[in-house]
């Protein structure tokens, strides 16, 4: 009894998987996060959790305040709605209780928002991760798995495309960064859009390639492998295959790379061989936001998407380059800066992009770090198109960049731990 009042006292930061013990109720193992378990009631410890202010709590009020500075208060009840459902399903997490392992925030957080800036409008949209415990690639894939039913349940998502290919993706190993996620847009008609995103890698470290062509392949885009294979360089992996969760010829395939040490002729080389645009436009993209002064892209690795569509399933439709923000640029307002000036340059709408970045900021974004996480350029029907992804930093300030520390959890094993500013406990 002693050891079960000390777990009372520590509720609120704890984790824990559910066990049963033969003729007594079920017990939750929970741990203090310093190496000391208990056996908890799991009815107590689900009472506590029901009191405390969840993850997903406090996403919910920052999506409010997004969708307004964004102009689009007639959508936000319909997204935040859905934002708690989907907290719900994912398994939202007392902001008390130390994370679970997440690839999505680079401090762990559980899902982002980001903005789509487009000449005609902007769209807010936003990225979750299933998980359960005990927190696994296995377990977060039967989560994820249980969303795409819920999202055929209640939202008519269209899953036969995914299960032509999901056995391609189902983890076989625990080293992996991030297993599944889903993509959350909200078009024009206010509806919600899905998008499934999986990992190339997770049968197999060195086995992405052989997962894409196969994959391709029984979805009928076998012709437009020579292509794709080519951007990817010896040393690059295929790190996210993406799927529009809807039927028809509107349907995409997205295939991203994950390329390390890119120098800026590689950048020109990759967007001259798919775009249709001037190969400059990348090269100046990657310029203005992360220093004309580099000689290559080395401190983190630089991805680039490539899609696919049902109507032409021989071509690339589209490319995308998306950059990392983090260890590139030292605080938000750099960043700030440095994309004002791409949208400018490009005749896209800054107001809409800066009043998401006020609504979200806590404070001078001189002192900020981690608010902008990535920023990606691309064209679409010849029209430049910019998206800005924020992190949710729910857990910076205690717990430091912990999915940038391969050694702190799931290793990711792609890149060496750069020098960042860590959180007070210099974890």
């Amino acid at each position: 009894m002693r050891k079960v009042r000390q777990a009372r006292q520590v509720l609120n930061r704890l984790r824990g998987v559910t066990v049963r013990l033969p003729d007594k109720p079920t017990k939750k193992l929970v741990t203090d996060g310093a190496g000391s378990y208990y056996l908890v009631d799991a009815s107590v410890l689900a009472a506590s959790r029901a009191r405390c202010r969840t993850t997903h709590d406090v996403g919910e009020q920052t999506l409010a305040r997004f969708c307004a500075a964004l102009g689009h208060e007639d959508r936000a009840a319909t997204f935040s709605a859905l934002f708690r459902e989907l907290g719900e399903l994912c398994g939202a997490r007392a902001v008390e209780e130390p994370p679970r392992w997440s690839g999505i925030g680079d401090d762990c957080s559980p899902y982002e928002f980001s903005i789509d800036v487009r000449r005609d409008g902007t769209e807010p949209r936003l990225l979750v991760e299933a998980h359960d415990e005990p927190a696994s690639p296995l377990s977060y894939w039967n989560a994820g798995m249980r969303l795409n039913q819920w999202l055929v349940d209640h939202h008519a998502a269209h899953l036969d495309t995914f299960r032509r290919v999901q056995d391609l993706f189902e983890p076989r190993h625990s080293e992996l960064f991030g297993v599944v996620g889903h993509g959350v847009g909200l078009g024009r008609d206010g509806r919600p859009a899905f998008k499934i995103y999986v990992n190339p890698l997770a049968r197999d470290p060195e086995g992405d390639v052989d997962v894409v062509v196969e994959a391709l392949t029984r979805l009928g885009y076998a012709e437009a492998l020579d292509t794709l294979l080519a951007l990817r360089g010896p040393a690059d992996r295929f790190s996210h295959f993406s799927l529009d969760l809807v039927a028809g010829a509107r349907a995409r395939v997205k295939v991203y790379v994950k390329h390390f040490g890119l120098t800026f002729d590689d950048v020109a080389r990759l967007a001259g061989a798919t775009t249709g645009a001037p190969a400059s436009e990348w090269v100046e993209f990657a310029r203005t936001v992360l220093g004309h002064d580099r000689a290559a892209l080395s401190e983190r690795p630089v991805y680039t998407a490539y899609t696919m569509t049902t109507g032409r399933p021989d071509v690339i439709d589209g490319a995308t380059l998306q950059l990392p923000i983090l260890p590139y640029l030292s605080n938000d307002l750099e960043a700030h800066e440095r994309i004002v000036a791409v949208l400018e340059r490009h005749e896209l709408p800054v107001e809409a992009y800066a009043n998401a970045v006020d609504a979200l900021r806590r404070g001078p974004l001189e002192h900020e770090q981690g608010l902008h996480s990535h920023v990606s350029y691309s064209r679409q029907a010849g029209q430049p198109r910019v998206a800005v992804y924020f992190g949710s930093r729910l857990y910076v300030e205690r717990y430091g960049w912990l999915s940038l520390d391969p050694a702190r959890s799931w290793p990711e094993n792609c890149w060496p731990l750069p020098a960042l500013r860590r959180g007070p406990d210099g974890g």
